[in-house]
């Protein structure tokens, strides 16, 4: 039994504690974020970044590992941080808006000097001679800004995502990458598969024989043995 008058993360703290265990210690064993573990001790889980299903399956796989009554945990934790997620829907919605105008703003922007720099060039009287050589600059002007510009995306596509999927159960799965199905098969236990691109949807036929991990943390099983789920990660 645990004491409902503690925080989620007073109880959790307590426990690890008796065990002799640090959280480091846990979370190499785990293979869960030190950062996940350390919000769930510290009652600023709501703060992790992370779609609730997969902030459950975290907080399950730890409460497993600490030997503690899986219902009466979960009961503390929706009441300890039911009215903290409500209140956080407005504020990310509110942020995306945000950021979807700043975006706009930007090409704007951009919009406006790219017609004055072109406005200007065309508006030049100049000889023949001196015309031909503006072409030429400008041509040059296109062509590192074409280059610069394929650095950039480049770049970007430097960081990908990683999902990886281990049976730790017989299981069978589907799984899903714009509307088409990229796998579909049993796994047997100790089985992997990593993909590097998202989102993916999963079907998966035993919930509990599969284990999920993005970008090399794990998400926890993220249901029953012999449950049936479908999950978008991430």
């Amino acid at each position: 039994m645990v004491e409902e008058s503690k925080t989620l993360g007073e109880i959790l703290r307590e426990e690890r504690e008796k065990r002799g265990l640090s959280l480091r210690e846990v979370s190499d064993s785990l293979k869960i974020s030190y950062r996940y573990l350390k919000a769930l001790e510290d009652d600023e889980y709501d703060k992790v970044n992370l779609a609730e299903i997969y902030k459950k399956g975290i907080l399950k796989k730890y409460v497993k590992f600490l030997g503690l009554f899986e219902d009466e945990i979960f009961k503390i934790y929706t009441a300890q941080y039911k009215t903290k997620i409500e209140e956080s829907l407005p504020k990310l919605a509110k942020s995306e808006r945000c950021s979807w105008k700043y975006g706009v703003y930007l090409i704007v922007i951009f919009i406006i000097f790219l017609t004055l720099f072109l406005t200007a060039k065309f508006n030049q009287r100049e000889t023949p001679k001196n015309v031909r050589t503006d072409i030429r600059n400008y041509e040059l002007t296109m062509t590192e800004t074409y280059t610069e510009s394929n650095s950039e995306v480049n770049f970007t596509h430097t960081f990908t995502d990683t999902i990886k999927v281990v049976a730790v159960d017989r299981v069978w799965l589907r799984v899903s990458y714009n509307n088409n199905t990229i796998y579909e098969g049993t796994l047997k236990e100790g089985d992997t598969l990593t993909w590097t691109y998202t989102p993916l949807y999963f079907h998966i036929g035993n919930a509990g024989g599969l284990e999920i991990y993005y970008n090399d943390n794990s998400l926890g099983v993220l249901g029953k043995k012999g449950e049936v789920i479908k999950i978008k990660v991430p």
